[in-house]
């Protein structure tokens, strides 16, 4: 039996990829096989993925049309429950790479817990790698949904997990959405129960420049409906900490996108239905979620109301400059 099917979706990254699959080569935990997803590369990403199948007997590669990383995710999980004897399933992406220990802290965490869930620290970086520091080894036990509500980015984050397999029976990837880590990852950590949790930064996350995640797009708006429908799977299920929680995420995605929406002159009409939104949040859920209306949460609610805060602008300039010419004349009697 292998231990650990790692799943890699490949599209366009030739300058990338050999640094992420050394990186899994280079495991201190050796009982890996690595699946290589081609999603349609048009540089030689595709040829970078043959040659390593070629090299090493644990890389396989399937070549298809591009369906975006959702579809390219949810193939390699269909592969490995259909074609694979391993217990545990991983997912990193081809401009990332891992610390040698990465497997080696994650599989010892599962097996050792009995949790079908481990996860690990990351850390982000844009050009220089950063150097790696030897960490021992510890590992600590939770409730899924606590350690959603504590540690929300690194519990929604894909790529810095180890999974049992099975809990993918149920689970994929929306395909033709960004933000897909939001769609699915709450799901499948409510339906594992308990994680376990290496509080070491073993995963490191490549921030490109020109990736559409930091360039506006109306379809950063998937993140907004991802968060919408957390919200309403944590109210139905009475999980209040994850609600609020995912309501401050929410307020914040919205006020984002509001901003970015009319700098980037979209049609009012989705700006004013945001508004909508973060008025509803603000109203009902601003203490609870962080956001009573005190000064330093002000900015917040300029963007919910920006006529009342506009109004209230101008009536703070009259009175200062009402004041001021009246100090002016009382020191010139």
């Amino acid at each position: 039996m292998t231990a650990i099917s790692v799943i890699v979706p490949v599209y366009n990254v030739d300058l990338f990829i050999d640094r992420c699959v050394q990186s899994i080569l280079n495991q201190s935990f050796k009982d890996i096989e690595i699946v290589l997803i081609d999603d349609g590369s048009t540089d030689q990403s595709s040829l970078i993925c043959d040659e390593y199948a070629e090299n090493y007997s644990n890389v396989f590669v399937i070549h298809q049309q591009n369906q975006g990383l959702s579809g390219a995710r949810n193939k390699g999980i269909e592969w490995a429950l259909k074609n694979s004897d391993s217990k545990y399933i991983s997912f990193i992406d081809s401009d990332d790479y891992i610390d040698p220990d990465f497997y080696d802290y994650l599989y010892r965490a599962a097996e050792d817990s009995g949790q079908s869930v481990s996860i690990c620290g990351f850390t982000s970086f844009s050009e220089s790698i950063p150097l790696r520091q030897v960490h021992a080894y510890s590992a600590s036990e939770y409730d899924s949904m606590d350690f959603l509500a504590s540690h929300r980015t690194v519990a929604t984050i894909a790529v810095n997990k180890l999974y049992d397999k099975s809990l993918w029976n149920d689970f994929r990837y929306p395909e033709g959405k960004l933000h897909e880590d939001e769609f699915t990852t709450y799901k499948v950590l409510f339906s594992a129960k308990r994680i376990v949790y290496v509080d070491i930064p073993l995963y490191f996350y490549y921030q490109r420049s020109g990736s559409i995640m930091h360039s506006y797009s109306i379809r950063r708006l998937d993140g907004v409906k991802a968060i919408e429908e957390q919200c309403e799977f944590f109210h139905s299920r009475g999980l209040a900490n994850n609600l609020y929680s995912a309501m401050h995420t929410l307020a914040i995605g919205y006020v984002t996108n509001i901003q970015e929406l009319i700098d980037s002159d979209h049609p009012a009409d989705l700006v004013e239905e945001l508004r909508k939104k973060l008025r509803y949040l603000l109203i009902k859920h601003g203490r609870r979620i962080g956001f009573p209306l005190k000064r330093n949460n002000r900015w917040i609610y300029s963007v919910a109301f920006p006529k009342t805060f506009a109004i209230g602008h101008q009536i703070n300039t009259l009175r200062k400059n009402i004041l001021q010419s009246a100090n002016i004349k009382n020191k010139t009697g």
